[in-house]
């Protein structure tokens, strides 16, 4: 008497349903810590052999079973036979994402996670700006600075800044044509101050031009060319040799009014006062 061989399919279709149940239920199973260790089950319809093969057919050559989302359980609906490459891609478990609400990003405070996900999976959060505004945000873009305050927020200080300058520019605009001492203000010069201050270019009653900060005009740090200077009106006395007039010795009188002592005595040791 002839014995029948074994259905080919129906055997490679057993394979799959045993290898099923151990990585689900068995802990000692190579892959148990893919499936069971992360409380993935099988559909309690799925306990008999007969149920799991009424379900899903006999299985393809060369497939395998899969499950179509890899975060849910064994049950008809959510697994299909897949080929090498499928599964190999439905294998890979995300990682955690971590809850960040009550935590602060910028001017953002994170009140809750929302159920809607944004294009990569990830869920959004309601989140609330420090002026009030609030609106839903994915994650990335708070935790790598991409939104760090609202949209109100960041006009408000786009305006500020805005503002900041154009006050700046309407004070440097009033300053032009005016006269300080011997220096008429021209126009705004083309460097700043280590500190960032504008710097004008100013003509003194010679000619010079220089360039100078409006600070020094105002507060008269600065009347005149160091030409002018020299030359100036003012007259002194040395209290040694009661020389005076040190306006006609060009060289000695630059020496008196800028060092503060007298050309005329000998080493420039007498102190020079003026009138």
């Amino acid at each position: 008497m002839a014995t029948s061989k074994p259905n080919k399919k129906i055997s490679l279709t057993r394979n799959s349903y045993d290898s099923m149940i151990q990585r689900c239920q068995n802990p000692k199973a190579t892959n148990y810590s893919r499936c069971g260790g992360r409380g993935i089950i099988v559909s309690p319809r799925w306990n008999t052999f007969r149920n799991f093969l009424a379900d899903m057919g006999e299985r393809p050559e060369g497939h395998q079973l899969g499950r179509i989302n890899k975060n849910g359980n064994f049950e008809p609906g959510n697994c299909a036979w897949m080929n090498s490459k499928q599964v190999s891609t439905n294998k890979k478990i995300s990682p955690p994402r971590d809850d960040i609400t009550g935590r602060t990003f910028g001017e953002w405070f994170v009140v809750s996670k929302s159920d809607e996900k944004d294009w990569g999976g990830g869920f959004k959060y309601l989140c609330r700006c420090s002026c009030g505004v609030e609106a839903f945000i994915r994650a990335p873009n708070l935790r790598y600075g991409g939104s760090s305050k609202c949209a109100v927020c960041r006009v408000s200080k786009l305006k500020s800044s805005l503002g900041s300058a154009m006050s700046a520019a309407v004070r440097a605009q009033e300053v032009l044509g005016k006269q300080f001492n011997n220096w008429t203000v021209k126009s705004i010069g083309p460097n700043r101050t280590p500190k960032g201050s504008i710097l004008y270019l100013c003509e003194c009653s010679c000619g010079v031009i220089q360039e100078l900060d409006c600070n020094k005009l105002k507060s008269g740090r600065t009347k005149s060319c160091i030409n002018c200077y020299i030359k100036s009106d003012r007259g002194s006395i040395c209290l040694d040799c009661g020389c005076k007039n040190h306006k006609d010795i060009d060289l000695e009188a630059s020496l008196c009014e800028l060092l503060g002592f007298c050309g005329r005595c000998d080493g420039y040791t007498h102190q020079l006062v003026y009138l």
